[in-house]
């Protein structure tokens, strides 16, 4: 995936009762951790996360997803 701008699909049911989802993410064992909100893309939800440099060699992350 370096030098390209991953793609990150999840469906979660019932779509309706999702208030918020984010993908948390950050460098193996880096000391922060990033988000990007993802948007609706009916009937799941998608986002696209920043370029990683062609140097890292490993990504941790995980999803937030918060109800109404």
């Amino acid at each position: 995936m370096a030098g390209k701008f991953p793609r990150f699909d999840a469906c979660f049911n019932p779509s309706g009762d999702v208030a918020r989802a984010r993908v948390y993410f950050r460098a193996e064992g880096g000391p922060h951790w990033y988000f990007v909100d993802m948007k609706t893309s009916a009937p799941c939800f998608t986002t696209v996360l920043p370029k990683p440099k062609k140097s890292l060699k490993k990504m941790n992350y995980y999803l937030e997803v918060v109800n109404r």
